[in-house]
């Protein structure tokens, strides 16, 4: 029992069971159902204590692991992270963009070595699986003119709208996926560009759309150099 209730129901209990010789204790006066009753209300009583004084003693380390987990660190996380994901959860991104012929988009961009997800795909589209969370998906004409506002149309080669950059493990990886895109019927888009820390290259695809292939090394970002004495 605590400490609480051992201070408190001792002395009630020590005069219920033991009174002075000779007289009827104080236990024996008490109908059998109050005795019941009290008895039970004795054993509540002590549970409920014992809640009570384990909930004040571990409070402080609950809501400090609620803060931790639940809340922002302060108002400026929301505005910093309007699109805050739950734990549970990973955004991903689907670029859906127009092709020409689905048939010979889906093996130019398997020769690459990407696959495709099958429940996405049908005679007018075709998910492009580039990563767990980054998909494109490749939509005849006629599909993505479904999408479009009245008065809009799909851009041409010559017309873009957007570039679409991978990054890659390494240098080498770059090269190749760049010289296999051209190989397999791609155009070269721009020459490789090495700023030491970063290398890119970029290709159009079958239909003119632009990807950028890039691999950056953090740990050759130069820092900055600390200002000369004389000037501001």
């Amino acid at each position: 029992m605590s400490k609480v209730a051992d201070g408190f129901f001792q002395p009630l209990m020590h005069q219920l069971l033991h009174d002075a010789p000779g007289e009827l204790s104080l236990l024996e006066q008490c109908d059998t159902r109050f005795y019941g009753h009290l008895s039970r209300s004795l054993e509540k009583l002590e549970k409920q204590t014992f809640l009570v004084e384990l909930s004040i003693r571990e409070r402080p380390n609950r809501l400090r692991h609620e803060r931790v987990k639940k809340s922002p660190r302060s108002f400026a996380d929301h505005i910093n992270h309007p699109f805050k994901e739950s734990s549970n959860m990973k955004r991903q991104i689907f670029v859906n963009i127009a092709v020409t012929d689905l048939a010979k988009s889906r093996a130019f961009f398997s020769s690459l070595g990407f696959s495709f997800n099958e429940q996405f795909c049908d005679d007018t589209a075709a998910c492009l699986v580039i990563s767990e969370e980054i998909h494109a998906m490749l939509l005849t004409h006629d599909k993505m003119k479904g999408f479009l506002p009245k008065g809009h149309e799909i851009a041409g080669p010559k017309t873009h709208e957007a570039l679409v950059c991978l990054s890659c493990e390494s240098r080498e990886e770059v090269d190749r996926l760049v010289d296999k895109a051209i190989t397999e019927g791609g155009r070269t888009f721009s020459e490789p560009q090495d700023y030491g820390f970063m290398y890119y290259r970029s290709f159009q695809d079958l239909d003119g759309h632009i990807w950028e292939m890039a691999h950056m090394d953090m740990s050759k970002i130069p820092s900055e150099e600390p200002t000369k004495a004389g000037k501001a």
